[in-house]
């Protein structure tokens, strides 16, 4: 089931964040996690009406996270984008629909705030290129890719 994020959903939200911090190996390219930081970041992101922030629950147990937010097209404002901010599976969820309904979800809310386009990101991890393939055939094509320099 797919559901929207609440406040008391707090530190299930916290344990996927820092999760998916970790396996993007964020802290290897100098990126730093602030726990009381990010606990503020995940409240006023629930508490917006711009940001898509739900959940994937099965069994009652929070097993995944989606979140996503309006932008103004850089050369058009008045075209609207949706772009995910982090999308998160539990390792031991995978496999299964719930990463595709979190997507479809996503696409659906955008759809109602009018939006052009939806952008979906993809860590350079092992699993890259499976995501590359899942995103292909759920319709997306392959935009941009951004690289990174510490300084």
């Amino acid at each position: 089931m797919i559901r929207k994020a609440e406040i008391s959903d707090l530190k299930d939200i916290f344990r996927m964040g820092k999760a998916s911090y970790n396996f993007a190996r964020f802290a290897e390219q100098g990126l730093k996690f602030n726990s009381d930081w990010f606990s503020d970041y995940i409240l006023k992101l629930i508490l917006s009406a711009n940001v898509y922030f739900s959940l994937a629950v099965r069994e009652d147990e929070i097993i995944g996270s989606f979140v996503g937010e309006l932008l103004p097209w850089t050369f058009d404002n008045s075209q609207i984008l949706a772009s995910e901010k982090w999308w998160w599976i539990d390792p031991e969820a995978r496999g299964g629909r719930d990463a595709f309904r979190l997507i479809d979800d996503f696409c659906k809310w955008a759809k109602e705030k009018n939006a052009v386009q939806v952008y979906l990101a993809a860590m350079n991890v092992k699993n890259s290129l499976t995501l590359d393939r899942i995103y292909k055939r759920m319709g997306f094509k392959l935009l941009e890719t951004h690289y990174a320099k510490g300084l």
